[in-house]
């Protein structure tokens, strides 16, 4: 149900476009007492006297055609470019101009209403030059109230309006309602009796009376209560046009910010894994050596995005022989520079064994710099 305060139900006098009824109604369809009949030339004193109320127009369920048609496949905008196809196919014919609009959808089945465009802009266009807001227009006979095991019926202008299920409505002659009941019985032999609202027709005394004191109280109470509306909605695919970039910009953010996110716990467990592994490796290979030395180092590497490799070449060092100490160790461009402290002798040995793992270059300072060998 919509949110608007009032509605304003109308309908057409007889056969006339020119002549409506109408009666005010609140949100929850309970009639507030006005009402009256006016001419589509004085639409526009309703815009004035209710210029904030929304307009629902009851129009001849024999103006348009319902039919329930098989769709296949996803109901989305592209799918739903084969209705007027489908409907003509049922129809049996081609309509001028025709407009479908989608009412109800049952997994594949789709019930589908069928109009002329020239008819359904006639409807709007007497709203539209007195500025009322017409937001629904509803075929009469499916304003009626719904029973599930069996059809409605309603005396309305010159004949009967019969509902016979969600989707299904009609028109009936007073000379043809023997007919069709006759057909109706033998389409649906199971069905229940007609639920008539209001004094049954002669000769059908199986009817159920309901209780009905105002025709067309009864049906613009089902119209506010409705949703449904013959109006086609435009709208959605317009939204549809910008938020369709919208949404997939914002996917590619979500998408960013998690990769960005992993990436950034990636680094830091792989941080906290190196420098576990470096305390290890300087424990067991640099007795001696300072935290904030190694730290730093760490550091280093993981700022050239090499922390990795470092951590290979750190397990790559032996141990020291004893006696020797690091004095200074640092990274530096895909290099480790060491810097050590101890005997002639004790520096040989650990010169010997570090030449086993990488290639050594003395530098002037006295630092060997360290590549490491390709195993290949």
């Amino acid at each position: 149900m919509s949110k608007t305060a009032h509605w304003l139900v109308l309908a057409a006098v007889g056969d006339s476009e020119e002549t409506f009824v109408w009666m005010r109604l609140n949100a929850q369809a309970e009639p507030d007492g006005a009402r009256g009949e006016v001419t589509a030339a004085q639409l526009s004193t309703l815009a004035a006297r209710y210029p904030d109320d929304a307009c629902c127009l009851l129009v001849p369920v024999s103006a348009l055609a319902i039919e329930c048609v098989h769709l296949p496949g996803r109901h989305d905008a592209a799918g739903l470019r084969a209705l007027p196809w489908l409907v003509e196919e049922k129809l049996a014919g081609t309509m001028e101009h025709m407009v479908t609009v989608p009412l109800a959808r049952a997994g594949e089945n789709i019930w589908v209403a069928a109009l002329e465009q020239a008819q359904l802009t006639r409807w709007q266009a007497a709203f539209q030059a007195a500025s009322l807001r017409l937001e629904k227009i509803i075929p009469d006979a499916l304003a009626l109230p719904l029973h599930d095991d069996a059809p409605s019926a309603l005396r309305w202008r010159d004949g009967w309006l019969v509902r016979t299920a969600g989707w299904q409505g009609t028109q009936v002659d007073d000379n043809w309602l023997t007919l069709w009941i006759s057909a109706r019985q033998r389409e649906c032999p199971g069905e229940g009796p007609v639920c008539c609202y209001g004094d049954a027709p002669p000769g059908c005394s199986d009817w159920q009376v309901q209780p009905q004191s105002d025709a067309f109280m009864l049906l613009a109470r089902e119209a506010v209560r409705a949703d449904l509306s013959l109006l086609p909605k435009p709208v959605s695919h317009v939204r549809w046009a910008w938020q369709q970039p919208l949404y997939a910009a914002g996917a590619m953010l979500v998408l960013l910010f998690a990769w960005q996110g992993l990436g950034l716990w990636q680094l830091t467990h792989q941080g906290d894994a190196l420098e576990q592994q470096v305390r290890q490796q300087f424990s067991a290979r640099f007795p001696g050596e300072s935290q904030a030395n190694w730290q730093a180092v760490v550091r280093r590497a993981m700022a050239q995005q090499r922390g990795g490799e470092f951590a290979q070449w750190m397990a790559a060092l032996p141990p020291l022989p004893e006696g020797v100490t690091v004095r200074e160790l640092s990274w530096r461009s895909a290099a480790l520079r060491l810097v050590l402290n101890g005997e002639a002798a004790g520096l040989a040995r650990a010169q010997q064994r570090l030449a086993e793992a990488f290639t050594l270059e003395r530098q002037r300072d006295g630092a060997f710099l360290l590549t490491l060998k390709d195993e290949s």
